[in-house]
């Protein structure tokens, strides 16, 4: 199980760091981008995806205001499927994502 932990500034910088981890509801590969303004997300999730491999689950996690429908979006838009969306009490939302083939 891969866990990436990206973070940002609005302005681009970004900080990237790996290891392993627990992953929400036990997902192949976790990746955390709270902090970090779209379209940073989705460049982030692009990458993460190449690396997975059909059927694999990806939880990734985010609060930008917009982050779930462009999730959301970019999922239908590749081929992949939204598992389930869910939000904690610090409005940081985790989508599972299942990659498509």
């Amino acid at each position: 199980m891969f866990f990436a932990k990206a973070s940002a500034n609005c302005k681009g910088k970004i900080d990237m760091t790996g290891g392993m981890a627990m992953s929400p509801n036990n997902a192949d590969s976790y990746l955390d981008v709270s902090g970090v303004c779209c379209p940073v997300p989705l460049i982030q999730l692009a990458k993460t995806v190449k690396d997975l491999k059909p059927g694999q689950v990806l939880a990734i996690t985010g609060n930008d205001p917009i982050f779930e429908p462009s999730v959301r979006d970019f999922c239908q838009a590749n081929g992949h499927a939204v598992l389930e969306a869910s939000t904690d009490d610090q409005h940081r939302v985790t989508v599972q994502i299942r990659v498509g083939g």
